[in-house]
């Protein structure tokens, strides 16, 4: 036996003389010996915690085998070697008798040193194979229990032989599962998804799995076969995971890509809706322009330009939700505007209800159109004002936070970027949201108020102005516990900012008898655009796709002051166009027209440095004054 110091043997025996004999042989060879000569001085004894016990038989107070069972009741002395060692009993009997009561091996007196030493060296190196493999159970079931999916294992007929502690959690029952049989078991569960086809799958030789709902959560339950070697089933693992936090995120995912789908439409409609509004806007201005002060007619032209201008507003808030309306962003504390709000915020909600800002004083910046916050936090405070009827608490908090791998772990639906973030809170502690409301409350036109009390754009604004400043938007609420929106700007870095080139002074005068090359494919815009700039002294060359304007560009030669060109056009979009002209006319000058920014020329937006932009609907005024501007303008 190797290392024989490491073990401790107890040796109990009434005799001296054979105590001593035994005691000094296992000394001799390396074994760290304890002894005893009676019962009760073992009982005493055992508490050192002995690797390997030798007992005599025949004791003075206790005989051998009753002692025997007594140690085997012992917590953790279940598996340590027992030896019987006696001169006295030396039948069959006796032998069978100790054996039966406990005792692992049995030996008689006298016995050969050697024997005795190879008996107790067998039992130690058993010893040491069943703490192993108690260590390795013992590492096994608290894996087991400790598993956050519920397991079952069943022998081939069903009849259950273990199961963790998380099935009983997910199940939410108590009685013991070991030695029932699984189809029985099965039928005390709400689970018909399962037990519709358990009866058909238990009998099929495959693995399965089938996923379920139960007490409000969703779960996958999953069969798998273990087979001998004949093919037979030997055990069924049947696996119960909870996949709730699985299924949310994939509705998070779901919900994000119909948002994006929606998005993409509205920006098109709104596009297509501009052209026309900038054609009503635009000729109810040109016959303004004809009309006195005081004609009836005029007062009919003005409700038709006012009504296109209501529509024009309602177009921006589409536009806002698909991102792609323009910006002029400026570097903000949000606290400042906060502020500048409050007064305005209170006279909103009313005296009903309490205003609360807790603005950290140590706010980062960041960079965003100042009225698009405005916008934000009047539309999240109109919903949470309507939410509260009976009074409450409105709270606007702001806060510095840094996103990392953790907090995108929670938001599988958004490709969070890593950094550090400004935030706004707005709290309610209104009636709340269910789940089903909160999953339509940023979709354009929808709203839970009744006819003529919303359009269901101002929830929809937020998201796109939101998703457009490259931020982040979620929305917490329960039925009666209110809700919470927390919006995330990225926070800009010390050394960021981008200068926001401001135009020179506009001249009044809009007239002019420059040549206007004007490139629009709406017949109505085309033609208003021709007839205001006619009107106003300019040479109008009007064309309905890049081809016509290349055709002109041949025949005109130099003599061509401005291009006026949509961004989005048949066959080439304005960009490309625009850099085919400049080959030839290097110095000729652009503004561009659109009714949506996100083609060429404005990414994401964002008015680039250098480009002449302006957004439709517009006002033949507006647009005149653009054109002289940027005639007037040296090297425009």
């Amino acid at each position: 036996m190797e290392n024989p110091d490491n073990y401790l043997i107890l040796n109990v025996d009434d005799d001296d003389i054979q105590r001593y004999t035994v005691t000094e042989l296992l000394k001799e060879s390396g074994y760290r010996v304890i002894e005893a000569s009676n019962g009760k001085e073992t009982l005493e004894k055992v508490k050192q915690n002995p690797d390997l016990i030798i007992l005599d038989v025949n004791l003075p107070d206790i005989d051998g085998f009753e002692l025997c069972r007594r140690i085997r009741k012992i917590p953790g002395f279940e598996y340590v070697p027992i030896i019987h060692l006696s001169a006295t009993y030396t039948d069959d009997d006796s032998v069978i008798n100790g054996l039966e009561n406990g005792a692992d091996g049995y030996l008689i007196h006298p016995v050969e040193p050697r024997i005795l030493l190879a008996y107790i060296n067998a039992m130690l190196r058993i010893r040491e194979l069943e703490l192993k493999l108690l260590d390795a159970n013992e590492d096994w079931y608290e894996t087991f229990n400790t598993l956050n999916s519920g397991i079952i294992v069943t022998d081939g007929s069903g009849i259950i032989k273990k199961a963790n502690k998380r099935i009983y959690e997910i199940l939410n029952i108590s009685e013991k599962l070991c030695g029932k049989n699984i189809k029985d078991i099965l039928t005390l569960w709400d689970m018909p998804e399962v037990l519709d086809n358990f009866e058909e799958l238990l009998n099929k030789d495959e693995d399965y799995q089938i996923d379920f709902q139960l007490h409000g959560r969703f779960y996958s339950f999953i069969s798998n076969l273990l087979k001998d070697k004949d093919g037979n089933v030997k055990k069924r693992i049947f696996v119960i995971i909870d996949i709730t936090a699985y299924k949310e995120m994939e509705e998070q995912y779901r919900q994000a890509q119909k948002m994006e789908a929606i998005g993409r439409l509205t920006g098109g409609v709104a596009h297509d809706f501009n052209n026309m509004l900038t054609a009503i806007i635009g000729y109810s201005d040109f016959l303004l322009m004809h009309f006195k002060e005081g004609d009836p007619t005029r007062q009919i032209v003005e409700e038709i330009k006012k009504a296109g201008q209501r529509a024009a507003e309602l177009t921006q808030k589409l536009l806002a939700f698909s991102r792609k309306q323009t910006i002029n962003p400026e570097i903000v504390n949000l606290n400042d505007i906060i502020k500048d709000m409050e007064k305005i915020l209170k006279r909103l909600i009313g005296e009903d209800i309490k205003l609360v800002m807790e603005l950290d004083e140590n706010l980062g910046l960041i960079m965003i159109d100042p009225t698009q916050v405005a916008q934000v936090i009047m539309n999240i405070v109109v919903n949470a004002r309507d939410a509260m009827p009976n009074g409450g608490v409105l709270t606007i908090e702001t806060r510095n936070v840094i996103f990392g791998t953790e907090y995108a772990g929670k938001h599988l639906d958004t490709k969070i970027e890593k950094g550090k973030y400004v935030r706004l809170a707005i709290s309610d502690t209104g009636v709340g949201m269910d789940e089903e409301t909160k999953s339509h409350i940023f979709e354009p036109f929808f709203t839970t108020k009744g006819p003529g009390k919303g359009t269901g754009l101002g929830l929809s604004t937020v998201y796109g102005i939101v998703k457009q400043n490259k931020g982040y938007i979620w929305v917490y609420s329960q039925p009666g516990k209110g809700t919470t929106f927390k919006i995330y700007f990225p926070m800009l870095k010390k050394t960021e900012g981008i200068k926001i080139e401001h135009e020179a002074t506009i001249k009044e005068n809009i007239r002019g008898k420059e040549t206007v090359l004007l490139v629009e494919d709406e017949d109505l815009v085309r033609e208003m655009i021709s007839n205001t700039l006619t009107d106003l002294g300019y040479n109008i060359l009007p064309v309905a796709n890049p081809r016509e304007a290349m055709k002109i560009l041949d025949e005109r030669d130099n003599s061509i002051d401005i291009v006026v060109t949509d961004v989005v056009l048949p066959e080439m979009n304005g960009n490309e166009l625009v850099r085919i002209i400049k080959e030839k006319l290097p110095s000729v000058k652009v503004l561009y027209v659109s009714g949506y920014t996100d083609r060429g020329i404005v990414s994401s937006g964002m008015l680039k440095k250098g480009i002449n932009y302006l957004q439709k609907p517009f006002t033949p005024v507006n647009l005149a004054k653009k054109i002289r501007q940027i005639l007037d303008r040296a090297g425009g």
